[in-house]
């Protein structure tokens, strides 16, 4: 096997906000003390991210490491979400860049594991695709490897983003993924494939509170053509309900 740092060209790594300034896999700056203690936790967990690229092979596995910060749910019992949503990446295949086809979900592992190598495809012939990862929903990630078989051939993914402009979904634990059984089913990772746009899953489970904070983070996102908003209101609103009710 060959293995390959994602992190390096000719793979393309997308839907991280301040990756590019900051080469972690997280979803909100590295800085302290600027946004709420929880959405810092938060922010480790990947929902949304992705790993790109193109090639030919007949054989592909991941190498996982775990992040060593836990996320929310790394510390308490939470039977509605799947070790799958926790820890897994899942694998998308395209052969002309727009329609991606499920493959495969990463298999084999533990919630006491660290560290997790999963078979995600495995052939009896070459064959060539655009291949898209997807990476946990609600577990960190310190470190992923992508496996090849000697032969294969690995460059950029051949179809890109129709543009660089970037859509923002800000949110609770819907937007972040609660409940989908694996990644790619996520609502932010489904609008990725269907509109052919990089994403950023800013749901931070119960925290996604639109403190002012958060909006100055998120309004210095670059190339955002679009901010969705769906935050959970904590203050005292008290509507005048109709008399009928």
């Amino acid at each position: 096997m060959k293995w390959y740092n994602p992190q390096v060209d000719p793979f393309k790594i997308s839907g991280f906000a301040f990756y590019e300034k900051e080469k972690v896999y997280r979803r909100m700056p590295l800085e302290e003390g600027i946004m709420p203690e929880a959405v810092y936790g938060l922010a480790n967990e990947t929902s949304g991210g992705q790993i790109r690229f193109h090639g030919k092979l007949k054989e592909l596995k991941i190498r996982v490491s775990v992040a060593a910060k836990p996320g929310y749910y790394d510390h308490i019992k939470a039977p509605h979400l799947t070790t799958i949503n926790r820890r897994a990446f899942d694998l998308y295949l395209s052969k002309d860049g727009k329609d991606y086809v499920f493959c495969g979900v990463a298999k084999a592992m533990d919630d006491s594991d660290k560290y997790y190598e999963s078979t995600m495809l495995r052939l009896d012939e070459a064959l060539e695709f655009d291949f898209l990862l997807n990476f946990p929903l609600y577990g960190g990630v310190d470190k992923v490897l992508i496996g090849v078989d000697d032969e294969a051939e690995i460059s950029a993914p051949w179809y890109q983003f129709k543009d660089d402009k970037k859509i923002v979904y800000y949110g609770t634990s819907i937007t972040q993924g609660g409940c989908a059984s694996r990644p790619g089913i996520s609502q932010t990772n489904i609008l990725s494939r269907a509109l052919d746009t990089e994403i950023y899953n800013l749901g931070f489970n119960s925290s996604g509170k639109a403190e002012p904070e958060m909006a100055r983070i998120i309004g210095g996102i670059e190339n955002t053509k679009m901010l969705i908003l769906t935050p959970e209101y904590t203050g005292s609103f008290n509507p005048k309900l109709p008399s009928y009710l």
